[in-house]
């Protein structure tokens, strides 16, 4: 779990709840108004290697929909997922995760980089 609140940015209760599998994290936010972001996007499981631990971080409605919209500008939903390599990937991550140095690492390791 990731504790230091400059990895973090301006994600307001991400430091409370660390970063977990996407499942465990649900389970801990349940009650909370909060959600879980799965750090790889579920649309690019083929990436992740063991998708079901996918990594996820809890967010606020309003920050889960800046960090979606930097995916989606990057990659349009209905793109062939497929044919994304796990470099591309990356290199979207980095642009997604520029201002939360803690995804950005955990999204490194989950692309296997």
């Amino acid at each position: 779990m990731v504790r230091s609140q400059a990895g973090f940015g301006t994600l307001s209760r991400a430091r409370e709840f660390g970063i977990h599998p996407y499942n465990v994290l649900r389970g801990k936010l349940q009650g909370t108004g909060l959600q879980a972001h799965h750090i790889i996007e579920q649309r690019f499981v083929r990436q992740v290697p063991h998708p079901q631990n996918s990594p996820a971080v809890a967010v606020t409605r309003a920050e889960h929909q800046v960090l979606t919209n930097r995916w989606r500008n990057r990659i349009p939903y209905g793109a062939d997922y497929n044919m994304l390599t796990n470099s591309q990937v990356w290199d979207v991550a980095q642009y997604v995760y520029r201002d939360f140095p803690a995804l950005l690492d955990v999204a490194r390791i989950a692309l296997g980089f």
